[in-house]
């Protein structure tokens, strides 16, 4: 990999920015795969390192592993918590993208094999835009964390919705209720007829019916 891609997408946090510029795809599709990894629906606002290395690992599809730096002198100097400007000097290797937690925040980084480095983030301190880095920083924020990333997937392309037809519906006509009468209540006809009541005897003689003859059907009077 020699370069890092423009982040581009609708979530502008550090977490799903990171990615982007890393693997290239939209923000808001980090944001769904950080969503899955954490078996949460809510929106993707703060990430934390362990979620990020889960989803950075479920888009380049093997075990990626956290490297972490200690706060005081507890694992010795070589481990203590650097600068970035020295992270990125003397712990980055060539053509491997990096994500840093650097303080409270997430940077992706590059070095070429020219020896230049590109960074990116949602704009906090850089761009989106992959810039190359001039040494310094807005303050002298201490390297929490990175992830290695080996080999990153190339940019994904995505699908084009197609416009689907409006499907026309037809009211279908109503069908017309038959009541089937016993013969022995044929003799309470009296012909009048009432709209879309039809009764159909035993012998299948269809007749008109009243209200009231209706009645006597449905309540036995």
């Amino acid at each position: 990999m020699d370069t890092l891609y423009h982040a581009t997408g609708r979530n502008g946090f550090c977490g799903p920015v990171a990615l982007s510029a890393t693997f290239g795809l939209p923000t808001h599709e980090a944001s769904a795969v950080i969503r899955h990894v954490r078996n949460d629906g809510r929106p993707v606002k703060s990430v934390s390192l362990g979620e990020l290395t889960l989803a950075a690992s479920e888009l380049s599809g093997r075990d990626l592993h956290v490297r972490t730096y200690a706060k005081r002198h507890c694992l010795g100097d070589s481990d203590r918590r650097p600068t970035l400007g020295k992270w990125l000097a003397d712990d980055l290797p060539e053509k491997v993208p990096a994500i840093v937690f650097v303080g409270s925040h997430f940077v992706a980084a590059l070095k070429a094999a020219d020896g230049s480095i590109q960074v990116a983030d949602n704009g906090a301190w850089f761009s989106r835009q992959p810039a190359l880095w001039d040494g310094t920083t807005k303050r002298r924020s201490r390297v929490r964390g990175c992830v290695f990333v080996d080999d990153a997937l190339p940019p994904r392309k995505l699908a084009k919705r197609v416009a689907r037809p409006p499907v026309k519906r037809t009211a279908k006509p109503k069908a017309e209720r038959k009541v089937h009468l016993p013969d022995w209540m044929n003799r309470t006809l009296c012909g009048r007829k009432i709209t879309g009541q039809t009764l159909v005897t035993d012998d299948g003689v269809e007749a008109a019916t009243c209200q009231r003859c209706k009645d006597k059907y449905d309540y036995g009077y």
